[in-house]
């Protein structure tokens, strides 16, 4: 499945589900084209766009601990992120501020997170580790 089919069925899936009020995190490649389909395909604008690093070059895209002093049980946060590398740390980081409930995984289905023996990092089935 390509990542444009994998993000939209997963903003679909969100919808059936009733939610609404949609947080883009983070603002990457995935990110963009979640915007993109999100914008065009359903004709829904995204309420926040969340981004550690752009948000310090943006003033509209917030970083998470904008979401600190407001209610969050009204968001609907779609997780952009596939790295199988960096995903754990990005995930704890959101369920600082997002319950559970509030976080669609766009790509849980597509990444398998299995550590490799003796390495601590979080590699695709299938891959091999980068050589250093």
């Amino acid at each position: 499945m390509t990542r444009y089919q994998t993000i939209r069925n997963g903003i679909e899936q969100a919808l059936k589900l009733g939610k609404r009020n949609f947080i883009i995190y983070p603002f990457g490649e995935n990110g963009l084209l979640t915007k993109e389909i999100l914008n065009k395909c359903f004709g829904i604008e995204e309420n926040f766009i969340v981004d550690k690093r752009l948000s310090k070059y943006n003033l509209e895209i917030k970083s998470l601990e904008y979401f600190s002093d407001i209610d969050n049980s009204q968001y609907t946060v779609l997780l952009t992120i596939e790295n199988p590398v960096s995903y754990e740390e990005v995930h704890r980081s959101l369920e600082q501020y997002f319950s559970k409930d509030c976080i669609i995984e766009l790509f849980a289905g597509e990444t398998v997170r299995k550590p490799l023996r003796g390495d601590n990092r979080i590699l695709n089935v299938g891959l091999s580790p980068k050589q250093s």
